[in-house]
C-alpha cells in the first residue's frame, strides 16, 4: 500500500498534474501524513514492549515527529502564508533534531542482537542517560558546525543575509547529517547487521534517499537556482515512506555466534566519528582567511566540554568496573579458600597455611600443633532425619569450633564431618588443649527444636624443634594417623601421636 502510494505521488510530482504550488502542497502534505503515520504507529508498538526495543520506537517516534513537525510549519509559512523561511524558526530546529534522534535510534537499534533481548548492561541507569545526552551533544554539534563551517567555505557573497545564511546552513547540514547517521549505523553494524535488522536497514535507506534529495537541493541553492523543481522532493517522499515501513518491520534476527570485539569498540566511538569531520571544516576555515563566526567558538567549546565530560565519565565507569573487578576477585578468592556451607576455611587453605607455618618454625616459636577431629555416626544423623538437618548441624559445629578456640587459631573443614585445627601451644600442654576441644563439642547442639549429641574422635600431632625435616603433609598424616588411634580406643577420645 505504501509502494503503490509512494508511485502514484512519484508521477504527480514528476507530471506536475496540479500545477507547481499544487504539486508541492500535495506532496509536502503525503510527507507530513507518512511522518503522523509513523508516529501512531510506533507509540502503539511501544506500548507492547518493553526495555531497547521499546526505547528504539519512541526514539524513532521522535524522528519522525520532528520531520512531520518540520514540513507542517514548512507548509505553513511558505505555501500558505506566503512568507520567506528566516533563519531560526521552530521547523529549522524540529529539521535539525532529526538526525540527533535517529542516531540515537541507530543505537538502540544495534543494541538489539534480537527484538526485546538488550545486550546493554542494566546497571548505572541514570549515568547511562548522562552519557547519552552527552554524545547527543557531540553528535548534533559537530553536525551543525560542519554545515556552518561547509557554508562558510561554500558562499562567496559574504554580504548574504542573515536569513539568507541561516536556511543555506540548514540546507548544506541536511545531507551532511543524513549521510552521517546512515554511515555510523553501516560501520557499527555492518551489513550483516543490517539485514538482521530490518528496521535499521530501512532507516538507513531512508536516510540516503533524504541524502539524495538534500544534496541535489543545496547544490542547486548554493548555484543561485531559484526555482527548485518539484521532482527533487522524490527522494524526500520515499524516505518518509521508508520510516513508515520501519515502524512495521518484522523482528529482527538472531545475530549468529556472539558479537566481535571490534563492533564493541566501533559503538563506543560512534560519537567520536563527526569530531574529526568537524575539526577538518574548521581547519579549512582558518586558512581560507575569513574570520571565525561566534557560533562555531560557541559550538566548539560545547563539543569540548561535552567530550571532556564524557570522558571523565568513562573514567568514573573504569574505577566503577575496576572496583567490582576487585570485589569479584576477593569473592572468587574466598570461595576457592572456603568452605561453601559452613563458611570455614577449607582443605587447600589448611593445607597452604599449614605449609607456611612448618616452614617458619623456629626453635623460639611455641611448638605447633595440628588436631583431626571426625565425627563418629555422623552418617546415622543424615539417614535419620535427613541431609538438611546434617548440614544445619555442620554449621552448629563450625560456630561451636570458633568459640572454643581464639581467632588467631585455623579452623577448617577439610571434608564431610572431617574438622582440622592449627594453632601453636599457647601455655596449656597439648592434652589439655585437645581435651578442652573434645568436651566443648559433647555438648548438645539443638537444631530445629531437637537435641542432638555427637561424639567427636581427635587426634593431636605436634611439631617441636626437635623434628626441623618434619613437613606439613606429614605432621598431618600423624594428626590423621592420631585419630584412627583415638577411634580405636573408643570413640568420643582424643589420642595424641605417637600414641
Amino acid at each position: 500500500m505504501v509502494s503503490l502510494v509512494l508511485v502514484a505521488a512519484s508521477v504527480v510530482v514528476i507530471t506536475e498534474a496540479l500545477g507547481n504550488p499544487g504539486t508541492v502542497l500535495a506532496d509536502k502534505t503525503l510527507q507530513v501524513l507518512f511522518s503522523v503515520v509513523t508516529v501512531v504507529t510506533l507509540l502503539i508498538g511501544a506500548r507492547r514492549r518493553t526495555g531497547a526495543d521499546r526505547g528504539w520506537r519512541l526514539w524513532m517516534a521522535a524522528t519522525a515527529c520532528c520531520m512531520g513537525l518540520g514540513l507542517g510549519v514548512w507548509i505553513w509559512i511558505k505555501l500558505i502564508s506566503g512568507l520567506p523561511l528566516p533563519a531560526s524558526t521552530l521547523g529549522n530546529v524540529a529539521y535539525f533534531m532529526v538526525p540527533v534522534f535517529a542516531l540515537i535510534t541507530v543505537i538502540s537499534l544495534i543494541d538489539l542482537d534480537v527484538v526485546g533481548e538488550e545486550q546493554r548492561p542494566a546497571a548505572r541507569p541514570k549515568r547511562a542517560r548522562v552519557v547519552l545526552l552527552l554524545d547527543v551533544v557531540i553528535i548534533a554539534s559537530s553536525v551543525l558546525l560542519v554545515g556552518h563551517a561547509g557554508l562558510m567555505l561554500k558562499l562567496t557573497n559574504r554580504s548574504s543575509s542573515a536569513g539568507a545564511g541561516g536556511n543555506l546552513v540548514l540546507q548544506l547540514m541536511h545531507p551532511i547529517s543524513y549521510v552521517l547517521v546512515a554511515v555510523i549505523a553501516v560501520i557499527v553494524s555492518g551489513v550483516r547487521g543490517l539485514w538482521r535488522q530490518p528496521a535499521l536497514g530501512l532507516l538507513v535507506l531512508g536516510f540516503l534517499a533524504h541524502a539524495a534529495s538534500a544534496t541535489i537541493t543545496t547544490s542547486l541553492v548554493l548555484s543561485g537556482v531559484k526555482h527548485i523543481p518539484p521532482v527533487i522532493d522524490i527522494g524526500y517522499m520515499t524516505g518518509n515512506a521508508l520510516f513508515l515501513l520501519t515502524a512495521v518491520a518484522p523482528p529482527g534476527r538472531p545475530a549468529p555466534g556472539r558479537r566481535r570485539r571490534s563492533d564493541h569498540w566501533l559503538h563506543l566511538a560512534v560519537p567520536y566519528v563527526p569530531l574529526p569531520i568537524a575539526a577538518l571544516f574548521l581547519g579549512f576555515r582558518t586558512t581560507d582567511g575569513t574570520q571565525i563566526e561566534p557560533l562555531e567558538i560557541y559550538l566548539g567549546f560545547g563539543l569540548v566540554a561535552a567530550v571532556v565530560g564524557r570522558q571523565l565519565i568513562a573514567i568514573a565507569d573504569n574505577l566503577w568496573l575496576l572496583g567490582r573487578l576487585r570485589a569479584s576477585q576477593r569473592e572468587l578468592e574466598y570461595q576457592a579458600y572456603h568452605d561453601s556451607l559452613t563458611g570455614l576455611a577449607n582443605r587447600a587453605l589448611f593445607q597452604e597455611t599449614l605449609r607456611r607455618a612448618v616452614e617458619d618454625n623456629s626453635a623460639s616459636a611455641p611448638p605447633l600443633l595440628v588436631l583431626f577431629i571426625d565425627f563418629d555416626d555422623f552418617k546415622k544423623v543424615n539417614d535419620q532425619y535427613g541431609h538438611a538437618t546434617g548440614d544445619a548441624l555442620l554449621q552448629a559445629i563450625s560456630a561451636r569450633l570458633r568459640e572454643l578456640l581464639p581467632s588467631t587459631d585455623l579452623v577448617a573443614r577439610l571434608g564431610g564431618d572431617e574438622f582440622g585445627i592449627l594453632l601453636h601451644q599457647n601455655g596449656k600442654t597439648p592434652e589439655q588443649i585437645g581435651t578442652a576441644v573434645l568436651e566443648g563439642m559433647q555438648q548438645p547442639y539443638l537444631v530445629d527444636g531437637r537435641e542432638h549429641v555427637v561424639r567427636a574422635s581427635i587426634g593431636l600431632a605436634e611439631l617441636s624443634p626437635d623434628d626441623p625435616a618434619l613437613t606439613a603433609e606429614e605432621l598431618l598424616a600423624r594428626a590423621d594417623s592420631a585419630m584412627y588411634t583415638a577411634k580405636r580406643r573408643g570413640k568420643g577420645t582424643l589420642a595424641l601421636h605417637p600414641a
